[in-house]
């Protein structure tokens, strides 16, 4: 479990540098008949190694860290830090209620890590509640000054 220190500085850096998302992955479609499965995802992106380094240590390792080379050769590299379900089914009931900017994604997170049973397929009415809560976090996830 994360103390207060900890929370707070993971809120923070989810609030400033990352993403609270669901998405469609189309490429699994092997596992399920629509077409596509839902997926839960935290994205923290950053051009500096020791705050990327600190949050996968206060994350405990979980999750995995990767460097993306910018298309622009003055831009640093970025450094992206990405967790699904497992990561995301005992982290958030512990942060949501830190996040100021992202707890809107983080509460609608945790309904859906509930719908999806870890290990049986979803049943319709549940799809039918995460499809309407993928359409919420996409609202709340648009960006610039309409969103």
């Amino acid at each position: 479990h994360l103390n207060s220190f900890q929370k707070g500085w993971i809120a923070a850096a989810i609030d400033g540098e990352g993403t609270l998302s669901l998405y469609k992955d189309k490429k699994k479609v092997e596992y399920a008949k629509r077409g596509y499965v839902f997926v839960p995802v935290l994205v923290v992106s950053s051009t500096t190694p020791e705050f990327m380094d600190k949050l996968q240590l206060f994350l405990g390792g979980e999750g995995y860290l990767c460097k993306v080379h910018p298309k622009n050769e003055h831009w640093n590299d970025l450094i992206r830090y990405t967790a699904h379900a497992n990561t995301l089914r005992w982290l958030l009931p512990q942060i949501s209620r830190y996040l100021v900017v992202k707890q809107g994604q983080a509460e609608l997170l945790i309904k859906v890590l509930d719908l999806i049973p870890k290990a049986r397929p979803i049943s319709q009415e549940h799809l039918l509640d995460i499809e309407q809560i993928y359409h919420q976090i996409k609202l709340l996830n648009v960006r610039g000054r309409n969103g």
